[in-house]
């Protein structure tokens, strides 16, 4: 069973209704009040942005300030509790309610607070012969000692029995720390272990140092390598490009030598099918053999003997008539005509187009 009662009552911020609220003097944590706060008239819900307190002046003169409840539906729940309920008589009561963090505050008009006086008072000294309900108190009473005393033995009983426990936790507690100590030395040992193991990591962290260092210095001198690389294939594809335009200028000069001793049909110089050493050569050929000079002796070969004046040494040559201006007979007549080595004859065919020499005298 929920012991409480309550009561509802509005309160208006402007307008006094000098309204009453009735309760019973002693009476202790199940009496409360709801307040409507009102604006003239006009409901006003609170909010968690305000708080409120009530402040009461009892019937003996004492003034009280306790803190009130804001509800969720924007009311205000009051207890009247045993402090305020100790005096009988006609309380006054106001709710101060308050902005959070701020100084503002809104006060209610007072309302009242009857406080109807208990029939006796509770310290009324009574005779157990004319109160049932003192009987009944003490009969309560003397099986709370009973409950009292069987539950000290229950819990004396427990105590012994966690006595017990406690002997064997602290034998157990030994047989620990024993293993403890071993433990320790155990741990020492792998502490000394571990020690040693991190002595040699360091010194292989040395080594790996000087490793990283040296392959560093490997990476560095592979991209220096890389670089030279990189301009020897740059300055290789430089030379085999030069070599392909001095391969391409030495095939035009080939191809313009051809065109000029023997002709290419027109394909590198226009004309060279005619325009070439070789047509020349034809052409003079075919002169000579149809149309020869008068008193020539007209590609006919002739032996004469000729003294030459630098050796004085007679050499036998075979000859042909040369033209006039050829500059070969005078060479001939002063004994250059060949390069033949002193005292040896030699037969030497020679075509030529101007007059027959005559007998060198």
């Amino acid at each position: 069973m929920n012991l409480k009662t309550t009561q509802n009552i509005s309160i208006d911020f402007n307008q006094k209704g000098y309204k009453t609220i009735n309760a019973k003097q002693y009476d202790k944590e199940t009496r409360h009040v709801v307040v409507r706060c009102t604006d003239n008239g006009m409901f006003v819900p609170l909010d968690n942005t305000v708080y409120a307190n009530a402040r009461t002046m009892t019937a003996d003169g004492r003034a009280l300030l306790d803190p009130a409840t804001i509800q969720d539906d924007g009311t205000i729940l009051l207890e009247l509790d045993d402090t305020l309920l100790a005096a009988p008589g006609r309380a006054v009561m106001q709710i101060d309610i308050y902005q959070n963090e701020i100084e503002k505050r809104l006060t209610t008009m007072s309302f009242f607070i009857n406080v109807e006086p208990s029939v006796y008072g509770d310290d009324t000294i009574m005779a157990s012969d004319e109160f049932n309900a003192l009987t009944e108190l003490i009969k309560k009473a003397t099986k709370d000692y009973e409950y009292v005393i069987d539950e000290s033995k229950k819990h004396a009983d427990n105590a012994k029995a966690s006595e017990d426990n406690a002997a064997s936790f602290a034998a157990n507690a030994v047989d620990s720390a024993t293993d403890a100590a071993n433990s320790a030395t155990e741990a020492a040992e792998q502490a000394a272990n571990a020690q040693n193991f991190a002595t040699a990591a360091a010194q292989k962290a040395d080594a790996s140092e000087n490793s990283a260092n040296a392959a560093k210095i490997s990476e560095e001198n592979a991209k220096v390598s890389e670089s030279n690389a990189a301009n020897s294939e740059n300055n290789a594809a430089n030379s085999a490009k030069t070599a392909a335009n001095k391969a391409s200028e030495a095939s035009a000069h080939a191809d313009m030598s051809k065109s000029y001793a023997v002709g290419t049909n027109n394909e590198v110089r226009e004309g060279d099918a005619t325009d070439n050493a070789k047509k020349y050569y034809e052409q003079a050929k075919l002169g000579i053999s149809q149309n020869p000079l008068p008193g020539h002796c007209a590609r006919k070969e002739r032996l004469f003997s000729q003294t030459c004046p630098l050796r004085r040494t007679r050499r036998k040559v075979t000859c042909t008539t040369f033209p006039t201006s050829s500059p070969l007979p005078l060479l001939l007549r002063r004994g250059q005509a060949t390069s033949f080595p002193p005292d040896q004859t030699s037969t030497a065919p020679m075509t030529a187009f101007g007059t027959c020499w005559p007998e060198a005298r």
